[in-house]
Order: structure tokens, then C-alpha cells, then sequence
């Protein structure tokens, strides 16, 4: 009789572990896209977040966040509306593979998102696979991106841990009914379950769950339809053009959240960028000089420029510059390294951006440097990046991307804007074998906080059989900041 009990137990510790093993984990689904940016891990969100949320650098807090936000680094991830969804995402020290208990739940924060429970006990699933130890567990996160800007979220978290990695991830929605609607849970439960280490010891991912997710744009955010992802050499090659009710959304900045985060994608009328410009476009060295004394009187009338972030011009080297990347990017006034691929070769080179034109001041050097476009899209406004580099750009193409904070097209209230740079080389300078004074301008949408400036071309991966990792990047913050419903409304009755 105690060996029939025996073999029962045993049977039945052997279907839990299995079981949960299989429940812990799910594949692949049609409207998700998978994110690898925090090393170590994978997870899905849905595609529709991952197109429309605008990508920020820092979270001031001086700003108003209202709208879907998201914020990368290649140790954390953090996806966030604070009326609607909350992702977090990143390297921590529960370790409950040793404590399973509500009291370690609220011990520890992931990325300064601390949890809790309502329950007594923690509502868990647990178990070991291939020698990762994952946990699912029903939490609660109370956020606050600003001082005044504070939710509370409901959902799941998920632990995974393999050796001495261990990395956790909170997704949750709001609700108004004190607990998740049945779409909502779903959509959670299979962002947390897709959560895996990659790598040494990591899970394989599971062959299932094919059929399409249904994710409720009532519940979830404020999409239309769930999308597939495109690729970013699709979006780069495109221009968009947002349209006037979009402009207004961007201007007025009112208290109501945006509704609509649809993409607004329209065919270019432009002229192809000058990245595709022939090597016999070269522009010989201008003798013009800059604006006289009596043209600068004329245009101090006018209103005045944007405070401009601008560096001393001192020589640099080679050796003076600094590796970057996006995640880790530089700030104006610091030079950094990067390659220029010419056919079949790779140049080493450097660049240092000196200064960013806003304004009328970038107006005027559009004007004065013959700048190919000289009206912006409508809801957008001309910026002037002037750089030095140790290479000649007429010589030696510099290829320049305007880029959102982490690195992809840069998204403003759902719209995916170009990269693309237009050049102007009318006033270049050499001096110790140093050019400066070299301009190139793009359209940044009204009302974007910060974005990113890439220097290096990634065109010539294929060719060469090299992976091209090494690109100067320029994180640039435009000072701009969201007014609260009440300062906006304060401002109305004025």
C-alpha cells in the first residue's frame, strides 16, 4: 500500500512539473514582435506598441508623459502609458528559486517599479527547464515617471534565472473594475510567458501558439489594429508626411490623451537623400565667407533663435574620440569614432558635432548654404547639426541619420518620421587637417523631447563581409517639455 502511495506521489510531482514547465513558457504570435535589446533575454510585445510608442532617452521630471512611451538601454527596457500599460524589464535580485514569498516580492524593485501583492500568499507558477528556473507570479506595481505623475498596474511577474543571471520583467494594464478584463489578462500572461534567457542555458522556444492574437484596442492601447512590424530599411526609405489634424495634436498639447496613434505614411515628393549623391557632386572648397556685419544687422530684427547648443572649435585627432553607441551616446562637443566605407574599403575616421541650429538662425544657413529644401513638412521644423570631422566629406561621403532615442526611426505620436540628412558643404573649412564648418539639416516634428544623430553607414555590411558596429552617436535634447492639463488649461484662459 506504501508503494502504490509512493508511486502516486511520485506521479503526481512528475505531472506538476511538467505541467507548469509547458505553462510557463509560449512561442511566437502573429501581431507580436520580439525585443532583444536587454542582453540576456527575449520577450514579445505587441506589434502595434512597439511601432507607435515614441522612444526618450531620460525621464525629466519636468515633463508631462501623457501617451505611449518607451525607453531602452541594453540592460533595461521600459514601455509605458500611464493611463493604459506598463512594461518593465531588467537585471535583478529576487532569487526566488530560494524564497517564493510575498515578503521578497516587495523587496526588490525591477528599474525603480516596486511590486506587491494583494494576496497573503504569492500566486505562483514555477519551475525548472534546462536548467533555467522561471517563475509567473500575479502582482501589482505602483509607478510614478514623475512627481506628479504616478498609476497603479496590475498583472504579472516574471522571473527567469540561470547560474548567476538572473533578469525579471512586470507587464500590467490598468483597470477600473479592480481587476484585469479577460483580453487584458491574456495579453499579459503571454508577455510574461514569452520571457526567456538566451544564450548559455537558455529555454528553446516552444512551436506553438500559431493562431493570431486578438489584442482589444479598447483595453490595451489606443491602436486601431494590431500590425505587423516593418522592417526599418522600409521606414527609412519612406517619408512621411503627418497630416493637419496631426499637427494639431502636436501643437495644442491639450489635456486629453492622444487617441489615435495611427501611422501616417505618404509617398515622398522629395528628391532622394544626399546619401545617394554621386562621388562627382563633390563640392570644391567655397570661397564664400560668412554673413557681413550689415546682413546681420538686418537680420537681428527678426525673432530670435532656439538657445544653441555649441562647443568651442579646437582640433581634435583620431585618437581624441570616443567609441559610442545608442544606447551609450555622446553629447555635442565630443568627438567620436566611426567608419567610412568607399567601394571595398573601410576608413577609420572621427567626427565631433560643434553645434545644433534651431530656429531662424537654422533658416538662415539653409538659405546661405543652398540647401536643397527649404521648406519643412508641415508639422515639423528645420534643424542645422554643424560638425567637424579628420575626413573630407566631398572626398569621403559622411553619411548622417536623424534617428529617434533608440536608434530606429524616430516615432512622435504614432507617425514614423525619415532619417534622412540633406548636406551642405558651401563652407567648409580645413584647418590642421580638420574640416569644419560642415552642415547638414533634417526635420524633427514639433514637440519631440530628444533624438539621436548616427554618423556611419551600415551599407556596406555585405560587401565586405564585415559587421560594422562602430558609429559615432549624438544624443541631442531639444529642451522641449509637455505642459499638465492645468498649466494648458491655465494657458487657454490667458
Amino acid at each position: 500500500m506504501k508503494r502504490v502511495i509512493l508511486a502516486l506521489t511520485t506521479i503526481l510531482i512528475m505531472f506538476t512539473f511538467v505541467a507548469c514547465g509547458s505553462s510557463l513558457y509560449e512561442g511566437e504570435k502573429s501581431g507580436y514582435t520580439k525585443v532583444t535589446n536587454v542582453t540576456g533575454t527575449t520577450f514579445e510585445v505587441s506589434s502595434s506598441w512597439n511601432q507607435s510608442a515614441t522612444a526618450i532617452f531620460t525621464i525629466k521630471e519636468d515633463d508631462v508623459y501623457d501617451g505611449l512611451y518607451v525607453k531602452k538601454s541594453d540592460d533595461s527596457y521600459l514601455l509605458f502609458d500611464m493611463n493604459n500599460i506598463l512594461i518593465a524589464v531588467g537585471r535583478t535580485n529576487f532569487d526566488f528559486e530560494e524564497n517564493e514569498t510575498v515578503e521578497n516580492l516587495a523587496a526588490h524593485d525591477i528599474n525603480n517599479v516596486w511590486l506587491s501583492s494583494e494576496e497573503k500568499k504569492l500566486d505562483y507558477e514555477s519551475g525548472t527547464k534546462d536548467g533555467v528556473y522561471k517563475l509567473i507570479a500575479s502582482a501589482k506595481a505602483d509607478y510614478s515617471v514623475t512627481p506628479t505623475q504616478y498609476a497603479t498596474f496590475k498583472g504579472y511577474i516574471s522571473n527567469v534565472k540561470s547560474g548567476d543571471m538572473e533578469y525579471s520583467m512586470f507587464v500590467g494594464a490598468m483597470t477600473d473594475s479592480g481587476s484585469l478584463t479577460k483580453t487584458q489578462n491574456e495579453i499579459c500572461e503571454h508577455i510574461a510567458k514569452t520571457f526567456r534567457i538566451v544564450g548559455e542555458g537558455a529555454v528553446e522556444e516552444v512551436e506553438e501558439d500559431t493562431e493570431t492574437a486578438e489584442v482589444s484596442t479598447e483595453e490595451t492601447l489606443p491602436s486601431e489594429e494590431v500590425v505587423e512590424e516593418k522592417p526599418v530599411e522600409d521606414v527609412t526609405e519612406e517619408v512621411v508626411e503627418p497630416t493637419e489634424e496631426v499637427v494639431e495634436e502636436q501643437t495644442e498639447q491639450t489635456e486629453t490623451d492622444e487617441d489615435t496613434t495611427e501611422e501616417i505614411v505618404v509617398e515622398s515628393t522629395e528628391e532622394e537623400s544626399d546619401n545617394d549623391k554621386e562621388s562627382e557632386e563633390i563640392v570644391v572648397e567655397s570661397e564664400d565667407e560668412e554673413p557681413t556685419e550689415e546682413e546681420t544687422k538686418e537680420e537681428s530684427t527678426e525673432e530670435k533663435p532656439v538657445e544653441q547648443q555649441t562647443a568651442s572649435y579646437t582640433t581634435f585627432t583620431y585618437d581624441d574620440a570616443k567609441n559610442s553607441s545608442t544606447y551609450k551616446p555622446l553629447n555635442t562637443g565630443e568627438a567620436g569614432k566611426f567608419y567610412i566605407f568607399e567601394k571595398d574599403d573601410m576608413i577609420s575616421a572621427a567626427v565631433r558635432v560643434d553645434a545644433i541650429h534651431t530656429g531662424t538662425e537654422a533658416e538662415r544657413l539653409i538659405l546661405t548654404y543652398n540647401g536643397r529644401k527649404t521648406s519643412p513638412s508641415v508639422g515639423t521644423e528645420f534643424v542645422v547639426v554643424e560638425y567637424s570631422s579628420t575626413a573630407d566629406p566631398r572626398v569621403n561621403y559622411i553619411d548622417c541619420k536623424f534617428l529617434g532615442a533608440d536608434g530606429e526611426n524616430l516615432n512622435y505620436l504614432g507617425v514614423a518620421y525619415p532619417s534622412k540628412c540633406y548636406d551642405m558643404y558651401d563652407n567648409i573649412k580645413v584647418t590642421d587637417g580638420i574640416y569644419s564648418k560642415i552642415y547638414a539639416y533634417y526635420e524633427v516634428p514639433i514637440g519631440t523631447r530628444e533624438y539621436l544623430l548616427k554618423f556611419g553607414s551600415r551599407v556596406a555590411e555585405k560587401t565586405l563581409g564585415t559587421e560594422n558596429s562602430l558609429t559615432a552617436n549624438y544624443i541631442v535634447d531639444t529642451g522641449y517639455r509637455a505642459k499638465s492639463s492645468r498649466e494648458q488649461l491655465k494657458e487657454n484662459r490667458k
